[in-house]
């Protein structure tokens, strides 16, 4: 049954910042003054943050905008890319049959019990994932038949070996109907409503395996019909993508994340612009809080994403659906959250850079003193 997979517009999990400015009575930003006072009472209180990337941003943003002295900008997520819905990826596959007289025949070896299974009432409701297995499965079963003393019929022979044709050529469209109809691999290639918890996440490692695993097995069966997949290996790895968010919420940690450094990136701007003179020591402690807690997140996030794009990508050139692989590349590859990540960060350090060298800092705020002091 065809199952919608609009991606809906979820709302993300922070808030957007007031801007409307408010002054303390040292002249400064009230922000600049409460807003430590705030994120230390936040942590305090055992209020823990509700996802990684606000764990790891909030606070950042709190101290740039007391260094800078600024309002904290608006957090706008972009959408999500838009998964094509299962129903309109779906072309038909030619279907093999076999008369009843031969399939009592082939009763003496395992492909009698395989086809009487497919036509069972189960049989005939398979899953994508479940029906390509039956596929391959199936080529072996017909090829042992074959050799055996079933094949010594010279008309079973050769409708044996018509069959086996036949299943070896529709074999990359059940492989596609995998890709773009399991509900494993969809459920698994859609963003979550919640990004990444602050804790490590138990299923990250058996995930990226699930993928490789599955890229590895496609691209076999693909090139080499003939090449046996264990039935208990297979099913553990669907089951993996299936059960597991790990790779939801990592879609949705990279479309928050890019919400954040690209806010971040535009307070780095306006501070540039506007040649604001502030505490040069200040300045580097929120620099060195970057470095030593945001940096390494994000380098943790790069190397994930790049072993998702890796097996992805592979997936991707096994379809032959437009509409499948542009969703990929939004998803996992070039057009992805993740790379614009990555190269928001790159602008991130240039902005750091370009603030140092552009800001008054102490010298010249010590010349302002000494003049008023003259």
């Amino acid at each position: 049954m065809p199952v919608n997979m609009m991606q809906p517009q979820l709302k993300p999990s922070f808030k957007r910042v007031s801007s409307v400015a408010s002054f303390s009575h040292t002249g400064k930003p009230l922000f600049s003054v409460i807003g430590p006072l705030l994120a230390g009472l936040f942590i305090v209180s055992g209020c823990s943050p509700a996802n990684q990337t606000e764990q790891l941003f909030a606070e950042y943003q709190a101290q740039l905008s007391q260094a800078l002295e600024q309002q904290p900008l608006p957090v706008d997520p972009q959408p999500m890319p838009v998964m094509p819905r299962a129903n309109t990826l779906r072309s038909p596959i030619d279907e093999a049959s076999i008369s009843l007289l031969d399939s009592m025949r082939l009763d003496r070896c395992r492909a009698g019990a395989l086809i009487a299974e497919r036509n069972s009432a189960l049989g005939r409701l398979r899953s994508p994932s479940a029906r390509l297995y039956y596929e391959i499965d199936l080529m072996q079963a017909l090829k042992e038949c074959r050799q055996g003393s079933v094949g010594d019929n010279p008309r079973l022979n050769e409708a044996l070996t018509e069959a086996i044709t036949h299943k070896v050529e529709v074999l990359p469209q059940w492989i596609e109907r995998v890709l773009t109809n399991s509900e494993e691999l969809r459920s698994a290639l859609r963003a979550h409503s919640s990004p990444l918890p602050p804790a490590p996440h138990p299923d990250a490692q058996s995930s990226l395996d699930a993928l490789t695993y599955l890229a590895d097995t496609f691209e076999k069966v693909h090139a080499n019909p003939e090449v046996k997949v264990p039935l208990e290996d297979y099913r553990k790895h669907f089951r993996v993508l299936n059960q597991s968010d790990y790779l939801p919420r990592f879609w949705r940690t990279q479309q928050q994340a890019l919400a954040w450094i690209s806010s971040l990136n535009q307070q780095l701007e306006e501070a540039i612009n506007k040649s604001t003179c502030v505490d040069k020591e200040q300045l580097q402690r929120v620099h060195l809080h970057y470095q030593t807690h945001i940096q390494p997140q994000i380098a943790e996030w790069r190397t994930t994403h790049a072993e998702l794009k890796t097996q992805l990508m592979r997936m991707r050139d096994l379809s032959s659906e437009p509409r499948w692989q542009t969703y990929l590349n939004e998803l996992a590859g070039e057009l992805s959250h993740a790379e614009k990540v990555h190269n928001k960060t790159q602008v991130h350090n240039e902005k750091w850079n370009e603030l140092f060298t552009t800001n008054c800092t102490n010298n010249q705020q010590t010349a302002v003193r000494a003049d008023f002091l003259l």
